[in-house]
């Protein structure tokens, strides 16, 4: 628990650093937007603080989404292209700044070891962009993975109804309605004893999408392995041992992977806000998550 604390509070330390970054740098812009206009300063200037706030801009939007203390919970699809797009500009920039450095290097007024801090920001924004196409990629699976469950929840009596032998796009385990975050701390625990890695939670409890698509998704768990997979029949035995519900998604299409994981917890039901005094808000969540 200390852990899982200090980590919040590292998190929301670099937050609270990148948002105090932009208010600089729009202070800054309006600090010279004065001088300009008085004539103490040339326009350049001011273009130069506007790419500073830009930049500011940029940093604040991949602290709030690449490096999100909710990990993928907060994240929306239009959020990761934001966050793709902030991360290719910070390349850019750094690349550009490597190329004025270069040439100075050419051009005899600067010696080569100058170049070491441009060529090593240049590769943590290469880094931190090949981090952002990987995150941006794990919200599109998600989202496709949300959308499957959403379409096969709908049909999940016909689908697991089918003569025996045939395909079942889905199966549900009712067990005894009952998932707690001591089970869920349980199962992983033993998946990392059996497989020797974290298990792969692809969602945990609310998000983002899944209200967006008009689903409450706590006190609910998916986790992307294929039902039909050594991880995925050693997670559904133990589900069953423990009389846990879950639906084991296969996805739309025999042979297809398309949407296919382990829904552990009860059916997602659909979103419905309370309405009190002070506005729309959510029903009290289940403990732990």
């Amino acid at each position: 628990m200390l852990v899982v604390s200090a980590g919040a509070a590292w998190c929301a330390g670099r937050e609270a650093l990148a948002s105090a970054d932009v208010l600089r740098a729009q202070q800054e812009v309006d600090r010279v937007k004065r001088m300009v206009t008085m004539g103490a300063l040339p326009r350049k200037a001011l273009e130069e603080s506007q790419a500073a706030l830009t930049e500011a801009k940029d940093r604040d939007l991949l602290q709030s989404t690449l490096y999100a203390r909710d990990g993928l919970n907060s994240i929306t699809e239009e959020k990761s292209r934001d966050m793709m797009g902030a991360a290719e500009r910070q390349v850019q920039r750094s690349r550009e700044r490597l190329a004025a450095a270069e040439k100075k290097v050419d051009e005899g007024v600067a010696p080569l070891t100058s170049l070491t801090p441009y060529l090593e920001e240049f590769e943590r924004n290469r880094v931190v962009c090949s981090q952002a196409v990987a995150h941006a990629r794990l919200v599109h699976e998600m989202q496709e993975m949300i959308r499957a469950e959403r379409e096969l929840q709908s049909r999940i009596d016909q689908l697991t109804s089918v003569r025996p032998g045939a395909y079942r796009a889905a199966e549900k385990f009712d067990g005894n309605g009952s998932f707690t975050a001591l089970h869920l701390r349980a199962i992983e625990l033993g998946f990392v004893k059996q497989f020797r890695r974290v298990m792969p939670i692809s969602a945990k409890g609310d998000s983002e999408m899944h209200r967006g698509m008009g689903y409450d998704h706590r006190g609910r768990v998916d986790v992307a392995v294929l039902p039909d997979s050594t991880e995925g029949m050693w997670l559904r035995k133990q589900l069953e041992l423990m009389r846990i519900p879950h639906i084991a998604f296969r996805g739309y299409v025999p042979g297809q992977a398309t949407g296919a994981h382990i829904h552990i917890g009860p059916p997602s039901l659909p979103y419905r806000p309370l309405t009190t005094a002070t506005g729309p808000t959510m029903s009290p969540a289940r403990p732990g998550f």
